[in-house]
């Protein structure tokens, strides 16, 4: 049956002849055009949906049938689910936005009218994504393999996009969405002057940096890499002492100290033998000094010399440090060469003497009197308990006293020909 829109509240069928008060033109394309529940019918007119007018849900849908293909409406309510995910659609709506996908495919089935449902379902597709959900942020950054990058971005339809493939310049990679490359290795560490250094970290970044400047402390200063104590040496990540050391009653080494070990055991009863690690309390201290042109401390037990370096904000050289620093950059024999020279270091003599007094006894990181003179106290934790090793040789072990030469002692013995010296590392 064909319906006709007239002016005013009634809507007459084609056996009424009111001409002048009727119009061919459709009253509705879409349920949306229709006002409350009615829906837009195939012949273009608003009518009451099924249910409220008590007519079998059947008779619309044979009614959508009749039409022909061209203007057939979905059966089963496909025009209402495609309506009602086109309202929902703008909301953002993701299960809006399924039931537009499923009316707009109801549509198609249904004829070429159906792509009111479809386009209901797109638009019901494109709020419920919420931004079509390919990245989270507009100006957001993703990797895109290692040599490249995608930048989040709004499209025309506020859609969320991943846009095109930016690529890094060589050397640059990509990480966490950035290009670069690292800098320098990490922990590394370089001096600014000779009063600050850096070091390479990643801080905020993902890739290694030099780090801001850290000032040196009081009295140290930045030789290569690092800061170290005026009376200290750098080495390879770490500061040694220039000199063998010499025990004092003065925390600042000055003349009005009083110094041990230079004439026999005269170290004071509150620094016994097994001094702190060995077991027993420190009721006097007493610190570790490296001077030039000063005799050398002996007659130092393993303990003691140990606690005099903690006593001193150092450690007592580790036997890895201590060949480091022997045997220099090049990873000599001896500090001055691969060959002895009797001459070079004080090897052959009856006892020691003061202090860098040789300047061929050097190694490569500037530490002197490291072959001959007297003995050193190392640590290695791979010795066995109760024993430690002595490096270095003294001032009569001739060319056994190369800077791999160790030997292992007790380490609760001293002797007039065994000393030490302290290590340090940067974050002490």
């Amino acid at each position: 049956m064909r319906y006709l829109r007239c002016i005013g509240p009634v809507v007459l069928s084609l056996g009424a002849a009111l001409p002048w008060a009727c119009s061919s033109t459709p009253e509705c394309s879409y349920d949306i055009d229709c006002p409350g529940r009615m829906v837009c019918s195939a012949e273009g007119a608003c009518v009451e949906r099924p249910e409220d007018a008590g007519a079998p849900v059947d008779d619309i849908g044979e009614n959508a049938d009749s039409g022909g293909s061209a203007d057939a409406r979905p059966k089963d309510g496909g025009w209402d689910a495609g309506r009602d995910a086109g309202d929902a659609g703008g909301d953002a709506g993701a299960d809006a936005g399924d039931a537009g996908r499923d009316a707009g495919d109801a549509g198609k089935d249904g004829g070429d009218s159906g792509d009111g449902g479809l386009d209901a379902g797109d638009a019901g597709k494109d709020g419920g994504d919420g931004g079509c959900g390919e990245c989270g942020i507009a100006g957001e950054r993703a990797c895109d393999g290692t040599e490249a990058y995608r930048i989040c971005e709004q499209s025309g339809n506020s859609c969320l996009t991943w846009g095109a493939r930016i690529q890094c310049v060589d050397p640059d990679e990509c990480r966490q969405g950035t290009c670069g490359h690292d800098a320098c290795a990490e922990n590394e560490s370089k001096c600014e002057g000779n009063d600050a250094y850096r070091v390479c970290s990643k801080g905020n970044s993902p890739f290694l940096d030099w780090g801001d400047p850290v000032d040196c402390g009081p009295g140290e200063a930045c030789g290569n890499t690092f800061c170290c104590p005026s009376e200290m040496a750098e080495a390879e990540g770490f500061c040694i002492d220039r000199y063998e050391a010499f025990a004092s009653s003065s925390a600042t080494c000055g003349l009005q100290g009083t110094a041990y070990g230079w004439n026999g055991d005269d170290y004071p009863l509150g620094f016994p033998d097994k001094v702190g690690d060995g077991g027993l309390p420190e009721t006097e201290k007493v610190y570790s000094c490296a001077a030039q042109g000063v005799k050398p401390s002996a007659f130092i037990t393993f303990f003691q010399a140990g606690q005099v370096c903690r006593n001193s904000g150092k450690h007592l050289c580790t036997a890895q440090e201590w060949y480091t620093a022997c045997a220099g950059p090049g990873g000599l024999e001896y500090p001055y060469g691969d060959t002895y020279e009797a001459a070079a270091c004080n090897t052959s003599s009856a006892a020691a003497v003061p202090t860098g007094s040789l300047a061929q006894c050097t190694s490569g990181f500037g530490a002197f009197d490291m072959s001959g003179n007297l003995y050193e106290w190392v640590f290695d934790d791979a010795r066995a308990l109760g024993f430690q090793p002595i490096a270095g040789g003294a001032y009569n072990s001739g060319d056994t006293s190369s800077c791999d030469k160790t030997y292992n002692v007790s380490t609760s013995t001293q002797s007039p020909a065994r000393g030490w010296r302290c290590c340090k590392l940067p974050q002490d």
